[in-house]
């Protein structure tokens, strides 16, 4: 029998959000923010390396990926505390679904053929740590319990 599919890794950095297309002064050629290519294409190196030279997938699969922001210099020990202990979460920006737009572009022709294979989030959150980054887990929907999941039991190893 062979192992359900998954895989992890963490984009290292503060979380970025995809940002909108841009177009030019005419308005007739829409284009990506250097930006936002730039991000999208460390995803995308960061999802090879991950995937060990497999072919994109073609199932239906599940996305979990935590947002870890910096904790603020100008919380107090309390503040800090709460941070840490998930009872505060970031309400700044990026939002969540555009850090999630953008890891799931880096991955499209990598980890999946297109992202529209994605049937599922499984608890994706935005928190404060003291490293920030993202973690990313995709997972072979059918085969993973998402109440495993989600309590962290892929993204955890990382």
């Amino acid at each position: 029998m062979t192992k359900p599919f998954s895989v992890s890794f963490i984009v290292p950095d503060h979380p970025f959000g995809k940002q909108t297309s841009k177009s030019t002064k005419k308005g007739r050629w829409h284009y990506k923010p250097k930006e936002t290519r730039s991000y999208e294409d460390t995803v995308k190196l960061l999802a090879m390396q991950a995937m060990q030279g497999r072919p994109p997938v073609d199932i239906d699969v599940g996305l979990m990926l935590v947002a870890v922001f910096p904790i603020l210099k100008d919380f107090t020990k309390a503040e800090r505390a709460a941070a840490l202990a998930d009872e505060i979460r970031p309400t700044k920006k990026p939002d969540l679904s555009n850090i999630t737009k953008a890891i799931e572009d880096g991955m499209k022709g990598v980890v999946y053929c297109d992202d529209n294979q994605i049937t599922e989030y499984g608890g994706s959150k935005k928190i404060y740590g003291e490293t920030p980054c993202v973690k990313v887990c995709v997972y072979d929907r059918k085969a993973f319990d998402i109440s495993i999941v989600v309590k962290g039991a892929q993204l955890e190893s990382l």
